[in-house]
């Protein structure tokens, strides 16, 4: 009985043969150009990304459901959002950093959390918090950290003691 060559390829080989030809079937293009937004500083936002940090406000599962369900990692130009909201809520930002409203928008700033010891009078780190935003606004000369919480945490609330009195600035929780 004659073979027709294919009954020795394994189930992964097959597998891989045919997710190659989905990548570049015969006949389209190899890199294909999509339809972006470039603010004047070099940030591209694709329209799939502004579409989707803007429907989150209308997306009924937003607010509901398990802290696991409603925290889905978002991807914007390659920053990396905890949220939807946290993602929506840097949008915003972008955009008053180009209306000049806020200076130096900076993300994920850790924090260093320390005390000092009785014992030997040194001060000791034991931990960070990282603010989601820091930046200044345009009219003010202190920074502004901000959070976007979904949920208070019981160690999130004593980081937040531990930092507004070690550095002496407030925490706003969007």
């Amino acid at each position: 009985m004659a073979t027709r060559g294919w009954e020795s390829v394994s189930p992964t080989e097959l597998a891989r043969r045919t997710a190659r030809e989905h990548v570049t079937p015969a006949g389209h293009q190899k890199y294909r150009a999509q339809p972006c937004i470039v603010t004047a500083d070099g940030t591209v936002f694709t329209a799939e990304q502004i579409a989707l940090a803007e429907s989150a406000s209308h997306d009924p599962l937003i607010g509901t459901g398990t802290l696991r369900e409603r925290a889905a990692r978002v991807g914007i130009v390659g920053d990396w959002f905890a949220s939807i909201k946290e993602a929506k809520r840097y949008i915003e930002l972008r955009a008053a950093v180009k209306a000049g409203l806020i200076l130096d928008l900076r993300c994920q700033v850790p924090f260093d959390l320390s005390v000092v010891s009785r014992l030997d009078r040194q001060e000791h780190t034991i931990g960070k918090w990282i603010a989601d935003f820091v930046y200044r606004r345009a009219d003010e000369i202190a920074l502004t950290t901000e959070d976007t919480k979904g949920c208070k945490t019981p160690l999130y609330l004593r980081s937040k003691k531990h930092f507004q009195a070690q550095y002496g600035l407030t925490i706003v929780e969007t």
